[in-house]
């Protein structure tokens, strides 16, 4: 974990990047009856029934300071998919810059040996000594940013249904290069010295990659449902027995699905994605 930390909290230099990289799978499918159009105050309605359209690897790199990142569309994510991103990144993205540093998972493909296993010696040779990867530990992938940004990608793009794989490459070009225009990037609250924090410790650090929007908003909101679920508790337990009753339906599906928020909210205050 410190190792990850530690390249965060290094001072930033361009011709050193910090590129936070992540994979998915995107299953796509399609309708086979019409879907309801979305109206005021109803979300769009479709048929249970649904048509494949294949499955697609997508690989994310994420620059957290500077605000940018791209996202492949793959049919598969082998070795050699992996390797191919790693060169595009390198010699199209980044060409000017010495050494780019990538923080990723220890998926098998993530590795230097991808790349001999896909160029020839020199070639990979030449991008192994422009390449510096740091693994995050295992049950640790949440330190990766780009993890937070494909949670966006999908909520914001690609969680819904497509006709093809066309339709889907180009919703995606087209959330990318909105989040690439207006910059944003991401906020980083956890450090090395503040590592102990999260397991009880008082100490915190303003460290940021960017600007960003407050995280005042995500702290209300886990207050506010803390203290109306702990009122109904208290209001359930304490009423008389014939008088107890259990929630509507409605009231549980609202605690439920804020519940499920908490660990996305939890994760803001640290990242502070926007």
């Amino acid at each position: 974990m410190e190792e990850v930390l530690d390249v965060d909290a290094e001072s930033f230099d361009a011709t050193h990047p910090l590129i936070c990289m992540d994979e998915a799978s995107k299953r796509v499918v399609a309708d086979v009856e019409p879907a309801l159009p979305m109206a005021p105050g109803r979300p769009r309605r479709h048929d249970h029934h649904y048509r494949r359209e294949g499955v697609r690897a997508l690989f994310l790199f994420f620059d957290p300071i500077a605000g940018w990142r791209r996202v492949s569309s793959r049919a598969s994510r082998t070795r050699r998919d992996w390797a191919e991103e790693i060169r595009t990144l390198l010699e199209v993205d980044y060409p000017e810059a010495e050494v780019v540093t990538v923080v990723l998972d220890t998926l098998n493909t993530h590795d230097t040996a991808s790349l001999y296993e896909a160029f020839d010696a020199e070639t990979a040779h030449r991008l192994a000594r422009r390449l510096r990867l740091v693994h995050t530990p295992p049950n640790g992938s949440w330190l990766n940013l780009a993890e937070m940004e494909l949670s966006i990608l999908a909520r914001q793009c690609i969680g819904r249904r497509f006709d093809s794989v066309e339709e889907l490459d180009r919703a995606i070009a087209a959330w990318q290069e909105e989040r690439n225009r207006l910059g944003l990037g991401a906020r980083w609250r956890f450090t090395t010295p503040t590592r102990g924090s999260s397991c009880g410790g008082s100490t915190r650090s303003r460290r940021t990659f960017s600007g960003g929007r407050s995280t005042t908003r995500s702290l209300a909101v886990l207050k506010a449902i803390s203290r109306r679920a702990f009122a109904i508790g208290i209001q359930w337990f304490t009423a008389e027995k014939p008088a107890r009753k259990w929630p509507r339906a409605s009231q549980v599906t609202y605690y439920i699905s804020s519940i499920l928020r908490v660990e996305e909210a939890g994760q803001a205050l640290f990242y502070g994605i926007y």
